[in-house]
C-alpha cells in the first residue's frame, strides 16, 4: 500500500466527519464506533506520528474503539486504506 496523500487524508476525515454526526452515533450501542472514529479522526487531523497515537489509542476504554482507531494510523502510514475503515457502520 501507499502512503495516503493530503486529499485522500481530508476526504477521510470528511467522510468520518459527516458520520459522526448521524443520530444513531449518539446511541450507547455505537459508543465504541463513535469513541473509535473520534479518535481515529483525530489522529488523521493531527498527522500523529507512532508513539502519539498509540498513547491516543491507549486511552480508549473498549477493545473495539482502540482497534477502529488503529486502521485510521495504518491508513495514515499506508498499511490499509479507506475501505477498512468505510466498512464499519454504526447499528440500527
Amino acid at each position: 500500500m501507499n502512503t495516503p496523500n493530503e486529499q485522500e487524508i481530508h476526504l477521510l476525515i470528511d467522510m468520518i466527519s459527516e458520520r459522526l454526526e448521524d443520530p444513531r452515533s449518539s446511541e450507547i450501542s455505537n459508543k465504541e464506533v463513535k469513541d473509535g472514529f473520534t479518535c481515529g479522526r483525530d489522529i488523521l487531523i493531527e498527522r500523529m506520528k507512532e508513539t502519539e497515537a498509540y498513547g491516543a489509542i491507549a486511552s480508549l476504554t473498549t477493545v473495539r474503539s482502540r482497534a477502529i482507531a488503529m486502521l485510521f494510523y495504518d491508513f495514515l502510514i499506508g498499511e490499509s486504506d479507506a475501505k477498512s475503515i468505510l466498512v464499519i457502520e454504526f447499528r440500527n
